[in-house]
């Protein structure tokens, strides 16, 4: 496990169109970044605290990246090759798809809402919260022309952001020593 005193990286809005709004750039702030397991057993939830960056295992759910910032908003985080519209998952199944194979644990979204809040009722949301995101990353340069309501909550990182985005990801990594 990597651990730094303090780190920040600015991800900036793109929707689907690949139209950037500025004034819905988010930071995550964090302290700590963390490798995870896949859970053995069902209704295993480890803690995820405020400023944790953590990088998802090889083949897991719907995400590859989960952030818990300083801040306390959310980032779920997907990394492809594909398009968005062509990834066999996509936002939606955030609440749709179980975290893993092991019978009785929660979807994704779910998941991760129980490590960083103990209280989190499972089963109980199907869309996204105010302080949450949904970041889809991607080296394609593919952009849509329509997008649904839902799909307006993605923040969308292709090909032409991929370089000041990743840069400043990378930051997260090299951490400020202070």
């Amino acid at each position: 496990m990597l651990q730094r005193r303090y780190s920040f990286s600015i991800i900036p809005y793109y929707s689907l169109k690949n139209k950037e709004d500025a004034s819905k750039n988010c930071i995550i702030e964090c302290t700590k970044i963390t490798w995870s397991q896949s859970p053995s057993a069902s209704n295993v939830y480890p803690t995820i605290s405020p400023g944790e960056f953590v990088l998802c295992w090889r083949g897991a759910s719907v995400i590859d990246i989960f952030a818990y910032s300083l801040t306390q908003d959310k980032f779920l985080m997907q990394v492809s090759l594909s398009p968005y519209r062509s990834h066999t998952t996509k936002l939606p199944d955030l609440f749709r798809i179980p975290f893993n194979n092991v019978a009785g644990i929660a979807t994704v979204y779910d998941f991760y809402s129980r490590c960083c809040d103990p209280n989190f009722q499972v089963g109980t949301r199907k869309k996204l919260q105010a302080n949450e995101f949904y970041v889809y990353i991607t080296s394609s340069t593919s952009v849509v022309s329509s997008m649904s309501a839902d799909e307006s909550q993605i923040y969308f990182i292709n090909a032409s952001q991929l370089h000041e985005v990743l840069g400043d990801l990378a930051a997260l990594f090299v951490g400020q020593q202070s």
